[in-house]
């Protein structure tokens, strides 16, 4: 996906970002194109009224006019799925939280989950940025008949169907 990075903030110095690093703020958008179609990102620091701290929501649109644009078969023009984030860091002690939220409309399913992050020191040109999370898929009409198969017929509601555990992701 080819993204394009229109600008970029840093409210507390003049200083240019590390564009690397997960942990900086700044301001972004990006389009790109795949087989579903287009694809949107929008990112957006914010004060989280916090001091040292720095936090950022992100919105992910993809599969848009996938019909006409993408060249997958059976797409409809539409919104394929939809992907909020959230995070917020620590700039003293490199501590932070995201929460991630993702929908797809074609699956009707999703996931949500939570996790903390620690940014360590860098070692020589490496940064490590490790995570812990745990979260839960959701997902609409899904349950399992006797044989162990989803029931097309048999709508069940909002379910969930999994858990999501994550360690240093």
């Amino acid at each position: 996906m080819l993204s394009t990075l229109l600008s970029a903030e840093n409210n507390e110095t003049k200083k240019l970002q590390d564009m690397s690093d997960p942990l900086a703020v700044y301001t972004q958008a990006g389009i790109g194109y795949t087989d579903k179609g287009l694809n949107l990102k929008f990112g957006k620091a914010y004060d989280s009224g916090k001091p040292a701290t720095m936090a950022m929501n992100i919105l992910e649109v993809q599969g848009i006019f996938s019909d006409t644009l993408g060249f997958r078969d059976n797409q409809v023009d539409s919104i394929d799925s939809v992907r909020f984030r959230n995070f917020i860091i620590n700039t003293e002690n490199g501590l932070g939280n995201q929460v991630d939220i993702s929908w797809d409309f074609n699956k009707e399913s999703g996931s949500v989950s939570y996790s903390i992050m620690q940014g360590l020191p860098k070692l020589w040109i490496i940064n490590l940025y490790p995570l812990a999370g745990i979260g839960a898929t959701i997902a609409n009409d899904v349950h399992k008949n006797a044989n162990g198969w989803a029931d097309a017929n048999s709508p069940s509601g909002i379910s969930i169907p999994g858990l999501i555990i994550t360690l240093f992701g």
